[in-house]
């Protein structure tokens, strides 16, 4: 049964005055946030040193993959992201590049020319003439 109104209040309470009056979990709380704390900036540096995605090499935007009970962090592209993390391919399948993540360039205006067949013309901002 969970706790609402004045007795979830009053059970917050009285838990926050247990937690300040032991020492022993005020310390092992502030070694937790540095070791968080910790972990957070070495993520960081490698984010830096390797800032394209581990599988295809692409380097605009990319993602962190967690794979294992480890949490083992990996640089991903959004697409290699999105293909291990739905399913379509497993991770080492990516890896190994045994499925396509980036077919070729892409022409987008080819399809822009077909259906935008008039000649651009700039509306003027109102105000000016």
């Amino acid at each position: 049964m969970a706790l609402t109104g004045e007795k979830k209040t009053e059970y917050q309470r009285e838990w926050m005055r247990k937690k300040r009056a032991n020492p022993e979990l005020r310390a092992e709380e502030r070694e937790q946030a540095k070791m968080a704390d910790r972990a957070r900036k070495r993520r960081g540096l490698e984010l830096k040193e390797r800032e394209k995605c581990e599988a295809c090499g692409f380097d605009r935007t990319t993602d962190i993959h967690h794979e294992g009970v480890e949490r083992k962090t990996y640089i991903l592209c959004p697409n290699c992201h999105a293909l291990v993390t739905r399913g379509i391919c497993t991770f080492d399948e990516v890896l190994t590049r045994l499925y396509p993540v980036r077919p070729g360039p892409i022409n987008i205006t080819a399809g822009f020319e077909r259906f935008n067949s008039r000649p651009f013309t700039p509306v003027p901002k109102p105000g000016k003439r």
